[in-house]
């Protein structure tokens, strides 16, 4: 029996430097998002939501709206062969099938709460890349229907601009998506437990959508210095000597680093036996059991979130911050979409 567990990680789409997810939510990422409105064709067949809603979940006497639904990979199997007691025969056959993954998307705070339902279940990276090519899709729509207003204005009264498709490009540019999985402290002393020597470790603060991260003295002075130069903040530290860098301290900074979603980490080195070893953030992050799966996708999304809060309450995930802007809009949205 296939064991379902969520993943947990944090969703980035940034629209250029100043606009980010809940900006474009309402005219650019919930509509790419119903079912089967864009379609994402790959070489090995496509790839598609379905099932889409926006559903109000419940913690305590909070009211957390998200985005709930199925990620389909439809593909088809192909084998050339089999083998039997005469040995292997060529037999060409196909077979149909679609995995699929349910996704959780907390508005407020942009965690992503990721279920993959069957073996061979689409990635996280392959549902960032997804997304980045759908809500592209859609923003381009976006675009043609404010070109097309703006002409409608210009009729009406000559003093209006037509916007040309370079000037709405520049206002509100296309959508880019970055999945980042949560890391689990556990998971990370458990994955460096496997190194004889750590040779190489490199932490890349990532951008946000604009949430509160409580970066420490160490983090923020990078951040500084990337700005500074227009660039992404990065850190890379090496052996000295050949003798491997500290494994307690790999953890005590990548766990600093990571634990907000903010951070790519890679671990290099070599294993017991000599082989070369590498290891990123999927290799140990945060996952939760999951054993039973409610059939109603609205019953997943408020179980999803309750063991989420309960992760969080427990310090087993860091708990995200929202600023105060950001809890107001979620009101207005909520009494907006939910309330009448």
């Amino acid at each position: 029996m296939f064991n379902k567990k969520i993943e947990v990680a944090n969703f980035v789409c940034k629209f250029g430097e100043e606009q980010v997810l809940l900006d474009r939510l309402e005219d650019v990422i919930w509509p790419a998002m119903q079912s089967l409105k864009h379609v994402r064709e790959i070489k090995a067949g496509s790839l598609f939501f379905v099932d889409t809603e926006l559903v109000l979940t419940r913690v305590g006497d909070k009211e957390i709206p998200v985005l709930v639904g199925r990620f389909v990979k439809n593909t088809t199997l192909k084998r050339d062969q089999i083998f039997r007691e005469a040995g292997l025969i060529q037999d060409h056959e196909e077979l149909e099938t679609a995995p699929s993954a349910i996704f959780v998307l907390i508005l407020e705070n942009h965690r992503l709460l990721y279920i993959k339902e069957v073996p061979g279940a689409p990635s996280l990276g392959v549902f960032a890349s997804t997304c980045t090519s759908i809500f592209s899709a859609e923003h381009k729509q976006f675009l043609s229907r404010l070109k097309e207003e703006s002409r409608e204005r210009h009729a009406i009264n000559q003093e209006e601009p037509v916007l040309s498709l370079k000037a709405l490009v520049e206002a509100y540019p296309y959508p880019r998506v970055r999945i980042t999985p949560m890391t689990d402290r556990g998971g990370l002393e458990e994955f460096i437990g496997k190194f004889d020597r750590i040779s190489k470790l490199a932490i890349k603060l990532l951008p946000t959508n604009h949430e509160d991260i409580n970066n420490d003295d160490f983090w923020k002075r990078y951040e500084e210095v990337g700005g500074a130069l227009e660039a992404t903040p990065q850190a890379i530290f090496t052996e000295k000597e050949g003798k491997g860098i500290k494994p307690e301290e790999v953890v005590v900074q990548a766990t600093a680093a990571t634990s907000a979603g903010n951070a790519g980490i890679k671990i290099s080195g070599v294993g017991a036996d000599g082989e070369i070893l590498r290891g990123n953030n999927e290799d140990f992050s945060v996952t939760m059991s999951m054993e039973e799966v409610p059939e109603d996708l609205k019953d997943v999304a408020v179980a999803a979130v309750e063991k989420f809060d309960s992760a969080c309450n427990e310090g087993l995930i860091e708990k995200p911050v929202v600023r105060d802007a950001i809890k107001h809009w979620m009101r207005r949205f909520i009494r907006r979409r939910f309330n009448g």
